[in-house]
């Protein structure tokens, strides 16, 4: 069953943001990787489970970026099916549509969480679980 959410980013805090809002609002179970390396191992581990990725681009420090882990990913056929949702700070058309063209669906920030949510919901379907209701913001 693919209920399972990997969110990546430089920032802890962001990560904890995002599985907090996914998890408390439509019952995704989520995990988190602060690299690309703790990404690349959470896919391995837990490919069966993973239906989408949302990686940030930039990422300091870290030595490679979240289009390095889209590009890494997309030689295993397995893992090349997940949707990938790139979150960048870049709103340029250029970096959009080259994104867009190499199968990544960027998404601009900053943004709000519902908005992040619909966008990941155009790719993946919630999983249903009882008792949770989406709603607004936390």
């Amino acid at each position: 069953m693919r209920d399972t959410i990997l969110v990546v980013d430089d920032v802890p805090e962001l990560c904890e943001l995002i599985q907090l809002y996914l998890v408390q609002v439509f019952g995704w179970r989520v995990l988190t990787a602060n690299g690309v390396e703790a990404a690349t191992e959470a896919l391995r581990t837990e490919i069966s489970r993973v239906a989408a990725v949302i990686s940030d681009d930039k990422m300091g420090g870290f030595g490679k970026n979240g289009s390095d882990l889209y590009f890494q990913r997309s030689v295993d056929l397995e893992i090349h099916s997940i949707p990938f949702i790139l979150m960048s700070g870049t709103s340029d058309a250029n970096f959009i549509e080259t994104a867009e063209s190499f199968g990544m669906h960027p998404i601009g920030k900053p943004f709000r969480l519902p908005e992040l949510a619909a966008f990941l919901h155009g790719f993946v379907q919630t999983p249903v679980r009882k008792g949770l209701v989406p709603s607004g913001e936390l």
